[in-house]
């Protein structure tokens, strides 16, 4: 403690202390405009309105209708080719007429669709997203994947939302699973997964050529090529740039934070007989991304702000081979490597990636499906920092090595009507205690068209190599900040442990789906989700320094967390040229900490906004024009001080021929100056205004 009769910076007062640092009191709540009730009542409007014409026939919005929407197969779930209806678990899939239709330009955007998921823009490349829990910069509880290749990185126990990045058109689906995946995607499936998969190359034959510019993005272009390599062997070719311009402060000063990116790639799959295809992909990027710091200094005025350039450039090779023995049997093997660099003149990250993957599914009775596998992963690592964030131990190389194993069967207890599910998953990190993480699903169908199912799982996230070994320099107190008496300044700096275990969740779950017409569904899901070794950060002893006192704040495993809440999703189709989707959720974060608060301080990424909202109208307003509106309501986080807001996305598209569109699009229309989404750890004085912003494009087939 400092000075025993400072009540601001005391160990007791400690989350004020923690706030301060990062900033979060200083701005009020703003009042938000009251026509956000007004948009929701004209878009209901909009829904229910009759045809003034008869419906003609081809006009339908989308290639499925929502019965066939309820029956598409998603992988994510069981691993395995199943109904969406069938899945025993809280999914949602961002289809490609969902991608195409939505005029938005990253997958960050495109995530703000799923209902229960938070995505808060930071600074023009960075995003938090994240679902029933605390988002942060890297998504530390959520896992990509891509084709079902993750996307983690050890350093900082995340995702690099800025590098991934892929054509939309080549975008098969993306499906989002709300909750624990661990049983099956294994650590850091915590508050969910996320898998983008991609289409095969015979699907993208021919030349598909993109442009567009836009307020937020001067620049975008897209080129693609595919053909075949006589009957069985298809590839495609691809390429994409873009740019990216500054975002401002609600006060009109630039976050120098613009960003672009280049990159191209290719998929070849060669099929092999009826029973076995062989897949190989690959890509390469190189891009710049500005970044705004929040340093602090020994001198006056003890703070300042730098803008810095970072470097993004990366390269993976994937290769996978499928061979379906029957209907109920196949295996499947996937190897891949990754080299990334991502860094500034604050920190460099290289890492090199090979992962080995195999899966067997087989059926040893009629209505028992088995699924296991194994796998391998090693990252090869280095790290250098700055005199902000440095390794304490002076190491800049690092091995990290992870071996896995799972198993899951399903069990038809009463054939199409009641089914369990269990499995589990060992997971063993060199030098490590081996992490379990199994999981038990139920799943009954009451009747045609209806799912009732419920689920317990456990799942783990791993403590980055930052939190076990990195020192963050986070604060300096000005002279008699806090004690009168003490002269020079205070250099407040956290400290990682090598001492960091997992954070642990146990996840309750239940849902409900029914479809009881074919133009209407409804999906429920409720979870109970309880966090125990939540990081957090404690008081150490001050140590003197030359010319200032060294006050550390050390990162410990001693949280308890629990979140609660529901979501809510209804899909009508109104018409044959319109489709209605609303959702809502209700979260509700809560951190108990073991032991004396007068000792400890939460760390600062466990808050979520507690209501999210969301209506979304597709409309074929003829045979060559589309529009889609998507309405955003937030509510506000008052412990980082983010005001609620409420937005309209807005795309318009024509198609004067089949093979050729025009689109022009709008985000976060009706957001008056802008508004925050949410704080950044590294500069919480310089938070990104989202303004209202257009773009156009114009796409190409042939």
């Amino acid at each position: 403690m400092l000075s025993s009769g400072s009540r601001e910076w005391a160990p007791g007062r400690s989350r004020q202390w923690t706030a301060a640092l990062c900033g979060r009191s200083r701005r009020p709540e703003r009042a938000r405009p009251g026509w956000s009730l007004a948009l929701l009542i004209l878009l209901s409007w909009i829904a229910t309105t009759p045809s003034a014409a008869e419906e003609t026939p081809g006009t339908a919005i989308g290639d499925l209708s929502l019965g066939q929407l309820l029956q598409l197969e998603v992988t994510s779930v069981s691993k395995r080719p199943e109904q969406l209806l069938d899945a025993p678990a809280a999914i949602f899939v961002i289809t490609r007429e969902d991608i195409m239709r939505s005029g938005y330009s990253t997958i960050p955007d495109l995530l703000r669709l799923v209902p229960g998921m938070q995505v808060g823009q930071l600074t023009s490349s960075l995003y938090a997203v994240s679902a029933r829990g605390p988002a942060s910069r890297f998504s530390r509880n959520m896992l990509v994947l891509v084709d079902g290749r993750s996307v983690y990185t050890p350093i900082f126990s995340g995702v690099y939302w800025e590098t991934l990045d892929l054509p939309f058109e080549d975008i098969e689906r993306i499906e989002v699973i709300r909750g624990p995946g661990a049983t099956l995607w294994g650590a850091n499936a915590v508050n969910g997964v996320i898998n983008i998969i991609t289409r095969p190359a015979v699907d993208t034959q021919g030349w598909y050529v993109k442009a567009g510019t836009g307020t937020r993005e001067p620049g975008l272009g897209v080129l693609r090529y595919g053909n075949s390599l006589g009957g069985r062997a298809h590839y495609r070719l691809w390429g994409k740039g873009f740019q990216r311009g500054h975002l401002e402060t609600l006060d009109h000063v630039s976050l120098e934070d613009s960003w672009d990116l280049g990159q191209g790639g290719f998929r070849l799959d060669w099929g092999q007989g009826a029973a076995r295809t062989v897949s190989f992909m690959g890509a390469m990027h190189r891009g710049d991304q500005g970044l705004r710091y929040e340093l602090p200094t020994l001198t006056e005025p003890y703070i300042t702000h730098e803008a810095k350039n970072g470097t993004l450039s990366g390269e993976y090779l994937v290769a996978r081979c499928r061979q379906q023995f029957s209907p109920s049997a196949e295996m499947n093997l996937q190897a891949h490597v990754d080299h990334e660099i991502n860094g500034d003149n604050a920190y460099y990250d290289e890492r090199t990636t090979i992962e080995l993957d195999t899966e067997h599914r087989f059926a040893p009775l009629s209505q028992l499906n088995v699924t296991w596998g194994m796998g391998y992963r090693r990252t090869d690592l280095t790290f250098r920092g700055s005199a902000y964030i440095v390794m304490q131990d002076g190491r800049e190389t690092f091995q990290v090595d992870i071996g896995s194993a799972f198993i899951q069967g399903e069990l038809g207890v009463v054939p199409d009507r009641f089914q369990v599910t269990a499995g589990t998953k060992l997971e063993a990190e060199s030098g490590k205690v081996p992490e379990l993480q199994p999981s038990l699903r139920l799943l009954w169908h009451p009747g045609a068209g209806q799912a009732l199912w419920a689920s317990v799982s456990r799942a783990v996230r791993t403590p980055g190599l930052a939190e076990q070994h990195a020192s963050l320099w986070l604060a300096t107190i000005p002279p008699f900040a806090t004690n009168p008496q003490l002269p020079i300044p205070v250099k407040v700096v956290i400290e990682g442990s090598t001492g960091m275990r997992s954070e642990k969740l146990t996840a309750w779950e239940a849902g409900y789906r029914i479809q009881p017409t074919g133009a209407v569904s409804f999906d429920v899901a409720a979870f109970d989700m309880e966090y125990r070794s939540l990081r957090e950060v404690s008081s150490g002893d001050p140590v003197i320094g030359i010319g200032f006192v060294l006050q550390p704040l050390r990162l410990q495993n001693t949280g308890i967390g629990r979140s609660r809440g529901a979501e809510v999703s209804f899909k009508w189709y109104a018409r044959s040229w319109l489709q209605w989707q609303t959702s809502y959720t209700y979260q509700d974060l809560k951190e108990t900490e073991l032991g004396s608060l007068e000792q400890r301080t939460a760390f600062i990424d466990f808050h979520a906004p507690q209501h999210i909202a969301t209506a979304r109208a597709s409309i074929d307003l003829a045979r060559t024009w589309k529009a889609d509106l998507v309405g955003r309501y937030v509510a506000a986080i008052p412990f980082v001080s983010i005001a609620s807001y409420t937005v309209l996305d807005a795309s318009l598209a024509w198609s004067p021929i089949s093979s050729t569109e025009i689109r022009v699009s709008g985000m976060n229309l009706g957001g008056g100056g802008g508004h925050e989404e949410l704080l950044y750890e590294l500069d919480g004085k310089a938070r990104a205004a989202l303004k209202p912003g257009a773009s156009a494009a114009c796409t190409c087939r042939f």
